[in-house]
């Protein structure tokens, strides 16, 4: 039901939050115990959050989550690491962002995940293009460019191609950025 709500998230964004809120509620009485209901009810009161903007409150309940997820639920610890790295980068923390999206794309390449490891290159790159590391920037995109490819995941990978236009343009290649993004 959790990633349900992540998948509804961009067609049905009242869906979505009436859905997380229903998941926070069901999970409320597990709320301090180390269970996996404990763990889903944090995570799915980050995301919420977040949405809402909350990102104080998305920062806290995704870091619960970290805490409560165990070791081998790598889909609920990358979404929980993607929402602390977001409410990090929302407070104006792109070091601390980055640091928290490259501590995820080390857990998903550790797991062999490809799909996060493609997500979380992207991250990695939108930080470093933030910090005006644009070097970076390019590799990070190019690599998850890559990666999306790889899996057949045509829209990611556009968005991957979108960023490395992004890193060009910033870094002056107004010719080439336009290449790219046609």
């Amino acid at each position: 039901m959790l990633y349900q709500a992540v998948e509804l998230q961009f067609s049905d964004p009242a869906g979505t939050l009436r859905l997380l809120g229903e998941i926070v509620e069901r999970a409320a009485d597990a709320r301090d115990q180390a269970t996996p209901m404990a763990a889903t009810g944090a995570l799915a009161g980050a995301m919420r959050a977040h949405l809402n903007r909350d990102h104080e409150a998305a920062a806290t309940e995704a870091q619960r989550a970290l805490d409560l997820l165990p070791p081998d639920d790598m889909r609920g610890r990358g979404t929980a690491l993607q929402t602390l790295g977001r409410a990090a980068e929302a407070a104006g923390d792109i070091a601390e962002a980055r640091r928290i999206y490259e501590r995820g794309l080390a857990e998903a390449r550790a797991s062999d995940r490809e799909r996060a490891i493609g997500t979380f290159l992207l991250l990695v790159g939108s930080a470093q293009l933030a910090s005006g590391e644009l070097e970076a920037a390019a590799a990070s995109s190019l690599e998850a460019r890559t990666v999306h490819a790889r899996r057949g995941d045509r829209l990611a990978e556009e968005l991957a191609l979108y960023q490395h236009g992004a890193v060009l343009a910033q870094a002056g290649a107004t010719v080439e950025a336009i290449a790219v993004l046609r």
